[in-house]
């Protein structure tokens, strides 16, 4: 039993070797919802709901061509678009559009 496990393993580790990722861009939609901890009871008032919000981004793998991505672990770079609704009428809305980058 034990070396149909090591054989089936060693299958599947080289499978997973001779994969080739070519995509080189990718897009991400991220939904959230959540709750504001009441930490601290001076702005108790502005906590009325579950906040959500969308988040849309846009990235670029790095593959070395530059001589500060090895260094950095190849790292992801893009633009990201995020709406928040904090569901609160002082604290209201926020939208923004900002560049990014993933380290790993």
């Amino acid at each position: 039993m034990q070396r149909h496990l090591y054989i089936v393993l060693v299958f599947f580790s080289t499978i997973s070797f001779a994969q080739k990722n070519t995509q080189s861009t990718y897009i991400g939609v991220n939904f959230f919802r959540g709750n504001i901890l009441n930490h601290n009871s001076d702005i108790s008032h502005l906590i009325t709901g579950h906040p959500d919000g969308l988040l849309i981004s846009y990235s670029k793998k790095t593959f070395g061509s530059k001589d500060w991505q090895p260094r950095f672990n190849y790292p992801d770079y893009g633009f990201s678009f995020l709406y928040q609704n904090l569901k609160s009428q002082y604290l209201g809305e926020n939208i923004s559009f900002y560049g990014h980058y993933n380290f790993y």
